[in-house]
């Protein structure tokens, strides 16, 4: 039983590793001296995210039953490190002192309570920093205005509240394990594709950042260019580089 779900998978997952560890060799020519505070936050976040995609997927192509529930829990993590990166590489989003917070003493992306004069403040909700880490992707793309922050947040606070579940045990975990008779790990929602993607344009997109942050696009060769088209066939082809403007990832 599976047999076919479990060789889609495989196979899905295959190209989505290769494609996510071939960003790490990508970024080598990206070199960063003198780094600020905030470059020493966000970097490691970006490449933290872009490993986890790499794990996740590696599991997959050994083992979608076996290993299917702890890759798709690690879909969450994934999310929350990359939209922290974001967040704190953006100056009109974290200013200097949240940023030195985080630094020394790991205080979270957080807001001022309304209504205190004390300057009290409060942890963001994922849902809150995820719609703030959508316009400012929107911003970067240069599509303020347009749906595409909308979608992003909202694309994202879907898969997230059971994401949570994914993580912690939740109903999500039950409904996983409860759809096969003998109780093992249903590998049939990771054979659909839509979690291996997510998966890899969450690192691309982790990987774009580490650029923007450079200042420059993202180079990519040939090569990569082969195994991005692998994992997203609608993706353009002959690209030499990848910025902010045309093609939305989050959507193909």
């Amino acid at each position: 039983m599976w047999e076919f779900e479990v060789e889609r998978t495989k196979a899905l997952a295959v190209d989505a590793n290769v494609f996510i560890e071939k960003l790490t060799e990508e970024l080598t020519r990206y070199a960063f001296n003198d780094c600020t505070e905030r470059m020493l936050i966000v970097l490691p976040l970006l490449k933290s995210a872009i490993d986890m995609g790499a794990a996740a997927t590696r599991l997959l192509t050994m083992d979608p039953i076996q290993y299917g529930g702890a890759a798709e829990a690690m879909l969450r993590p994934q999310l929350e490190r990359f939209t922290r990166a974001v967040y704190f590489a953006a100056p009109t989003l974290a200013d200097d002192a949240a940023v030195h917070a985080f630094f020394e003493s790991d205080v979270p992306p957080s807001v001022l309570v309304p209504n205190r004069t004390d300057g009290k403040k409060r942890k963001l909700t994922f849902d809150e920093l995820t719609r703030l880490v959508a316009d400012e992707l929107a911003r970067q793309y240069g599509r303020v205005g347009d749906p595409v922050s909308k979608e992003f947040a909202e694309a994202v606070a879907l898969i997230t509240n059971d994401l949570h579940g994914a993580v912690h045990g939740g109903n999500l975990v039950v409904r996983r394990y409860l759809m096969d008779a003998s109780v093992i790990y249903c590998p049939l929602p990771l054979s659909e594709g839509a979690i291996i993607r997510t998966m890899a344009a969450l690192s691309f997109l982790a990987a774009i950042q580490v650029a923007h942050l450079r200042g420059s696009l993202f180079q990519a060769s040939a090569e990569f260019d082969v195994l991005l088209r692998a994992v997203f066939p609608n993706a353009p082809k002959a690209f030499a580089s990848y910025n902010h403007q045309g093609w939305n990832i989050c959507r193909t």
